[in-house]
């Protein structure tokens, strides 16, 4: 969608209009997560892009708002079955029965800083986070042998203990100040800033995804993930370079 917005012509509003109809699909799908993470997204790309191309930011916020009016008219609404579903989950939450899609996600929490408490510095690793769900899953406590956490965190906290948590935070956190900084440097450059914001939204989000689900189990989705994010950075390199000529 970014590109969209940098692109010129009839075949950049295509493009916008077949991104956010991706994106749409995604959230009717998608988990909680991605319901808080791409407002962000939109916001950002709003004031980011709206003195220069207003066009596609008024694209963007009509297309986004007739997706938003049309749930709420449309009775079989995807979203508003999640939202009735969340209402039930946390009726059933307060009579302690975790048996629920968020109630499963709070007890894997809950057991992942009980794993935490007994391995706190390298935890258990992923097979043990796996053998420990199978031993639920035998007692009757867990649907199924879930092989990871539904959480980025707690999941790094479960498995690698202090020093995987300490890990992911230097990871993201190195990964974030390297985007914010090159955003506050050339906040007066459109292109480099944009790259800059990019990068930042693409973190963020990815983030944000990550605390009700962890993204970072299965190695291909990986490798993307931060080939992407050595993309961005590329391009930021490459833009200072011929400023810097």
């Amino acid at each position: 969608m970014f590109y969209s917005f940098l692109k010129e012509g009839v075949v950049s509003y295509f493009y916008l209009v077949l991104c956010l109809l991706l994106i749409f699909v995604l959230i009717l799908h998608g988990t909680r997560g991605t319901w808080i993470g791409l407002p962000l997204v939109l916001i950002a790309y709003t004031l980011h892009f709206y003195k220069y191309k207003i066009k596609k930011v008024i694209l963007m916020l009509s297309l986004s708002l007739s997706f938003i009016l049309i749930n709420i008219v449309w009775d079989n609404s995807p979203i508003k079955n999640r939202l009735q579903q969340f209402s039930a989950d946390t009726v059933q939450l307060a009579e302690n029965n975790y048996k629920t899609s968020s109630g499963v996600r709070i007890f894997l929490w809950k057991e992942s800083l009980e794993i935490f408490e007994n391995n706190q510095i390298i935890g258990v690793g992923g097979y043990g986070i796996e053998a420990h769900n199978c031993e639920l899953k035998e007692s009757g406590q867990l649907p199924t042998c879930f092989q990871h956490m539904h959480n980025i965190f707690f999941h790094e906290l479960a498995a690698h203990g202090i020093l995987g948590l300490l890990g992911l935070v230097l990871i993201y956190g190195s990964i974030l100040l390297f985007f914010i900084k090159k955003f506050l440097r050339y906040f007066s450059n459109f292109e480099l800033r944009g790259y800059a914001l990019l990068g930042i939204i693409y973190v963020v989000y990815y983030l944000i995804c990550g605390l009700t689900e962890y993204y970072l189990f299965f190695v291909l989705p990986v490798y993307i993930h931060y080939f992407i994010i050595l993309l961005i950075v590329g391009f930021i390199f490459r833009k200072e370079a011929i400023l810097t000529k």
